[in-house]
């Protein structure tokens, strides 16, 4: 679960938006420590990339609504 905040510049303190986003991604436990541990560090990165372009797609949404 991803939580992010939009913050307008100029002084403000109340966020423009904020939003969370949840990500799951798999991968597969090796009997060798490397592989496993190197498995795990590619499934962290594929979810953070993810989630990453989850919130780049909310923003846009938010921002294509008139008024916003």
């Amino acid at each position: 679960m991803v939580n992010y905040t939009l913050t307008p510049t100029g002084g403000s303190t109340k966020p423009a938006k904020t939003g969370r986003v949840r990500v799951e991604v798999t991968y597969d436990s090796a009997d060798q420590p490397y592989a496993s541990v190197a498995a795990q560090q590619d499934a962290q990165d594929r979810a953070a990339g993810e989630a990453a372009r989850r919130i780049q797609l909310e923003l846009a949404t938010w921002l294509a609504r008139p008024g916003s």
